[in-house]
């Protein structure tokens, strides 16, 4: 009743986000080390500096974000990257032989990657590493891309422009309860 609950939550969410953020930091920190201790290192301090600038400018109001279209776009953004999930996840249980057609490709784009010296393979490895991006997907993959995009995005964007209806627009469009004192005629005739 008197909010603490509230700072509660918010304490232990933000303290488990940072807490799984220093993890993956560590792992990813770990796994690298070895073969490019610098670009490791760049990478970690250049994201925890970026961090702290735009929490600052946040924090002090010099960055005004409107949160209606900064979860749009989130929201789109996680839908592309849940897709490129399922993808790989059916991938995975093709590979085991849980579902057929692992060697059925619908297209191979492998011969367009740019070798490890180009400028171009970054932008590979990062959408590689965000949306599961793959030269060499199964039919199933592309088949399961699509089944989980198309009505999902359908749905958010539903959501996100008003026409979906939700518990709170169903209560505001109800028509008001009939009173008691009312007589039931009398409902019926206005």
């Amino acid at each position: 009743s008197s909010g603490w609950g509230v700072v509660w939550i918010a304490v232990v969410a933000v303290g488990r986000e940072g807490v799984e953020t220093a993890l993956f930091v560590w792992a990813t920190v770990r796994s690298s080390i070895e073969s490019s201790t610098m670009q490791t290192t760049a990478g970690v301090i250049t994201g925890l500096v970026l961090a702290i600038v735009l929490g600052v400018l946040i924090y002090q109001g010099a960055v005004r974000i409107n949160l209606r279209v900064f979860f749009a776009v989130t929201g789109y953004f996680l839908v592309v990257v849940a897709a490129g999930i399922v993808a790989y996840g059916v991938g995975d249980l093709q590979e085991a032989n849980v579902l057929p057609g692992y060697t059925n490709h619908a297209w191979d784009l492998s011969l367009y990657l740019p070798d490890g010296a180009s400028p171009f393979h970054w932008l590979y490895v990062l959408l590689q590493a965000m949306f599961q991006l793959n030269l060499q997907p199964t039919v199933l993959q592309v088949v399961g891309w699509w089944v989980y995009i198309v009505p999902t995005l359908v749905l958010l964007t539903l959501q996100i422009t008003g026409r979906w209806p939700s518990p709170a627009r169903a209560v505001e469009a109800a028509p008001a309860a009939v009173s008691a004192d009312e007589p039931a005629d009398a409902v019926a005739t206005s």
